[in-house]
């Protein structure tokens, strides 16, 4: 199975991957509220999950998705307290929530740091493309 490494440009530069595609599905490693810059996108979970999910967006569009294509969600919260504002932002970013896993962690990797997100996405066809909708396609 062809496999594609996902390093987005405008994406904060790491050592590690921040996507694997394999065939249409994607693998997205934990993003967190860093901007390209390596700064914190605020103080607040719901900043930081806003953050996150941006960096999910560059991975994907990288590998030609969308956040519609996300199947699953893998969550890390450090505090109990930041469940409403990490569920805030999700609504405002994602039309749908896919099946998701919420865990609570002692920490994360810096103690600025609220929350982690880990995606998978399916690529779907061009003919399934979420700009279409239910237009039929010319034959």
């Amino acid at each position: 199975m062809e496999r594609e490494a996902i390093r987005p440009a405008e994406a904060r530069p790491t050592p590690y991957l921040h996507a694997l595609r394999t065939g249409d599905i994607i693998w997205v490693a934990g993003e967190v509220g860093l901007k390209q810059d390596g700064t914190l996108a605020g103080p607040d979970v719901e900043s930081q999950a806003r953050q996150a999910f941006e960096n999910i967006r560059l991975a994907l569009a990288e590998a030609g998705a969308t956040l519609d294509d996300i199947v699953h969600l893998r969550n890390y919260l450090v505090n109990r307290a930041d469940i409403p504002g990490y569920q805030a932002a999700r609504r405002a970013v994602l039309n749908q929530v896919p099946p998701s896993t919420l865990l609570l962690v002692a920490g994360l990797v810096s103690e600025d740091l609220l929350v982690e997100i880990e995606a998978v996405a399916v690529r779907r066809p061009k003919s399934e493309s979420p700009f279409l909708g239910d237009m039929p396609l010319p034959e």
